[in-house]
């Protein structure tokens, strides 16, 4: 009787130990909920237009071309983000170079007439202190694309920064603004943020994976989201 009782109790214990360490190495998914609700409010669609409701990327190479003028500064905080971007997406690298020929993404610096001259006429139709425009194909794979920073009425550093990270980061795909968090570089108001939040990091990071392909809609977006681990 007791070597049946001390049996069980082992059996018990060992059930006990067992389910502890499979809850333990259970693996959980990788990105919260809030996290993906977020990542489709600003990855489906843009701002302006009529664009689709789906995942809108890149797929090889940026090669970034900084045009107009680029003061010591500007360009430091340029080299600064794009270091930034580069640790955040796994897929692909931007990668600035000396001529406007080899660039598929022009970053222009100056005032809004002369990009609209020289770059992208539509811009005439906004007033925005800074602006982007990306071509995707059919595939809605970005092509090109050019942005421009509004450096004729923006003086202030800290103004032209916060532009500069907001709209290079928003040329990656990202083109949705938000009110929900205020700290976030998408948000639709009025800011100078001039940082990454946790969950803007995700953001970048979730659109270039490599699961996400250019095209899909929000349903197979939430799905392959929901499904990976850490």
């Amino acid at each position: 009787m007791h070597k049946i009782t001390l049996f069980a109790c082992l059996l018990f214990f060992f059930h006990l130990t067992t389910t502890s360490v499979q809850a333990q190495t259970a693996k959980k998914p990788k990105y919260s909920q809030e996290a993906i609700n977020y990542f489709l409010e600003v990855a489906l669609g843009s701002e302006y237009g009529n664009s689709d409701k789906v995942i809108v990327k890149w797929q090889s190479e940026i090669r970034l071309y900084v045009a107009g003028e680029p003061t010591p500064g500007l360009k430091q905080e340029i080299d600064k983000i794009v270091k930034e971007l580069n640790g955040l997406i796994k897929t692909i690298q931007i990668r600035e170079v000396l001529q406007e020929s080899q660039a598929n993404l022009v970053l222009f610096l100056g005032a809004k007439h002369s990009y609209a001259k020289n770059h992208e006429p539509k811009v005439a139709l906004y007033n925005d202190l800074g602006f982007f425009y990306v071509y995707p194909n059919s595939d809605k794979i970005i092509q090109k694309g050019s942005l421009y920073i509004d450096t004729a009425r923006m003086t202030a550093n800290d103004t032209r920064f916060h532009f500069l990270r907001e709209e290079l980061t928003q040329c990656l795909g990202l083109m949705n603004d938000s009110e929900r968090y205020p700290e976030s570089m998408f948000y639709q108001k009025w800011s100078l943020r001039n940082e990454f939040t946790p969950l803007d990091k995700q953001l970048i990071e979730m659109l270039y994976l490599p699961q996400l392909k250019a095209g899909i809609d929000a349903k197979q977006a939430k799905q392959i989201l929901e499904s990976i681990e850490r």
